[in-house]
């Protein structure tokens, strides 16, 4: 049933994809540049919930440097974005290596 369900999913949103595509690239091109704009600061918006879930005591400085990082390589230096991903996931993998030696 989870097969079935899948395809069928799959063989219903792919057509609604294209079509979806095709109208993007007919829009405004003002509506590309903010797309653009929400891409960039989607990073600010992750940041800020996951902060706000976690209290003060709990705030992890490796969790937070993966954020700045992804920040700064992202925005400041233009980097492509499966770079600053890479980094970022990196980074993150290294504080919780890092965290579990310390405990």
């Amino acid at each position: 049933m989870f097969f079935l369900k899948s395809f069928f999913l799959f063989v219903l949103f792919l057509p609604i994809g294209f079509i979806a595509v095709v109208y993007f690239a007919r829009v405004p091109a003002v509506f590309h540049r903010a797309m653009e704009r929400f891409v960039t600061l989607l990073p600010f918006l992750g940041a800020a919930l996951v902060v706000r879930r976690l209290s003060v005591r709990m705030l992890d400085p490796f969790l937070l440097t993966g954020f700045a990082t992804a920040v700064v390589f992202g925005l400041v230096f233009q980097l492509p974005v499966l770079i600053v991903t890479l980094m970022t996931i990196v980074m993150g993998w290294m504080g919780v290596r890092f965290s579990e030696h310390r405990s």
